[in-house]
């Protein structure tokens, strides 16, 4: 079909959305431009599981710094709502809230029809780095909150609240000044959500052990987790200095 390819092929537009209010916003949690664009520079994005099920597509930059995650047209808009809120939070007071950076909407124009996609850009809290064992998504509720089936090294990522009970009936240690501080932190984060009308929300905890192999976390029972959360002092310290 001479000349009629072209009908077939799909035109892609990117839009920033608020620009300059995530511009100012990366700046204030001391994330350069220039260092953001470089974490883009390499097109090739890792694949990275969902564990939640919104169905989201998640991906993450080739450095590690950034996780992108595909929105639904409601959820983009509720981030453009409450995004000056959102910035005081993230940018004035301590906080344990996700870091958004960027929100962008794709535009595929096909023949037929068109399609929107918005996808939010974030800090990835848990870089290599901090080479961590155990991630829980905890909500508070027992209600289909268990992995099925056996302990495996991808699982130790992907684990929720009754997992967290099976492997920690006693709970975790952690020194008491920095448990006094997050639990005021939570406390604070919980009622800008609730001001916010946001409900369905979750805590990601993770725990890095430092005197336990990754098979031995697979085949263990039971732990009072006396080696956990080592990386939250530095965050939490480093937080005060950067505040101070």
């Amino acid at each position: 079909s001479d000349g009629e390819d072209t009908d077939e092929k799909l035109r892609l537009q990117v839009s920033s959305l608020a620009p300059t209010i995530f511009y100012q916003l990366r700046e204030d949690i001391g994330i350069p431009n220039e260092n953001f664009r470089r974490s883009f520079a390499d097109c090739a994005l890792k694949d990275f599981t969902n564990p939640g099920k919104s169905g989201s597509l998640m991906y993450k930059t080739f450095d590690d710094i950034f996780l992108l995650k595909t929105l639904r047209d409601y959820e983009a808009r509720l981030l453009m709502q409450i995004l000056p809120d959102y910035r005081l939070q993230l940018t004035r007071r301590p906080t344990i809230f996700n870091r958004y950076v960027g929100l962008y909407c794709i535009n595929i124009d096909a023949p037929i029809s068109s399609i929107e996609i918005y996808v939010a850009i974030m800090v990835n809290a848990f870089t290599p780095s901090l080479r961590i064992n155990e991630i829980f998504d905890l909500k508070g509720s027992k209600i289909k909150r268990k992995l099925v089936g056996g302990l495996s090294a991808d699982k130790l990522h992907k684990l929720k609240d009754m997992d967290f009970m099976d492997l920690y009936p006693a709970g975790i240690r952690i020194p008491t000044n920095i448990y006094q501080r997050l639990k005021v932190i939570i406390a604070n984060d919980a009622k800008v959500l609730r001001k916010l009308n946001i409900t369905d929300f979750s805590v990601i905890l993770g725990i890095r052990h430092l005197d336990i192999t990754e098979d031995q976390l697979i085949h263990r029972g039971s732990s009072s987790g006396i080696a956990a959360l080592m990386h939250l002092r530095t965050h939490l310290t480093l937080m005060n200095v950067t505040r101070s």
